[in-house]
Parts: C-alpha cells; structure tokens; sequence
C-alpha cells in the first residue's frame, strides 16, 4: 500500500464520500494535505505519496528524463507501474474506510494518472 495522510470527517458517517489527493512530481503527500482543512467537512481525505524517491523528501510517480539525443520524455512504464498502484489503493482505502462514493484530486503528475484512472478504470471514482 502506498504511504498517505488522512484527514477523517469532521461529522461522524458510516460511508463518508471519499478524496484521494495526488501531488505532483519532486513533491510529496504533504503538499496538497495542507489545504484539506478548507474542504468540505464531510470529506473523508486521503493524500498519498508516490512511490519512487527523489531525495530530500520528493517524490515521483513515474521519472522525467533529460536527454540529450532524446530530449525530455517521462517513463512510460512506471507510469503504467504507478496507475496500477492508484487504482489498488483505491481499492484498500475504500475498504478499510467503509466508502462507496471516490473522488481524485491531483496536481500534475498527479493529474496525469488521475485522468489516466478515469480511461483505464471507470468505475472507481465517480
């Protein structure tokens, strides 16, 4: 599973909608979580961190290379890697929570792999 902060409802609920927050590359699950005080209480907030290091407390779901015959281009196959990985997580998040109604919010790469989720995997977030 990957590593995440949560933020609970601030109201109690059995099945409270579901926020997975997603940060963009170099950054971590810290960076969007520090708005989750200014979302809806009854949000159930999830941020989680990508799962390859950069060093000094960044993260990447999936490495942007510089290349000088190439240019820039990002791995493919760690992003495929790391969609799978969102979309596991979703899976255990929302059965260790007790939710049914799944959110994405993501920044950049972050984005990336949520508009990614939603071709790939319709029917988890809605």
């Amino acid at each position: 599973m990957l590593h995440y902060e949560v933020r609970p409802p601030k109201f109690a609920s059995e099945n409270p909608p579901l926020l997975i927050l997603l940060h963009g590359y170099g950054s971590n699950e810290l960076d969007l979580f520090s708005f989750a005080e200014e979302l809806p209480d009854e949000l159930l907030i999830v941020s989680a961190r990508a799962p390859y290091e950069m060093g000094m407390g960044g993260y990447a779901w999936y490495a942007i290379n510089f290349d000088n015959n190439n240019g820039k281009f990002s791995d493919l196959d760690q992003a495929r890697e790391s969609l799978e990985k969102i979309a596991s997580f979703i899976d255990e998040i929302k059965t260790k929570y007790n939710t049914d109604k799944t959110f994405l919010l993501g920044f950049s790469q972050g984005a990336i792999l949520s508009y990614a989720l939603s071709f790939h995997y319709p029917n988890k977030a809605q």
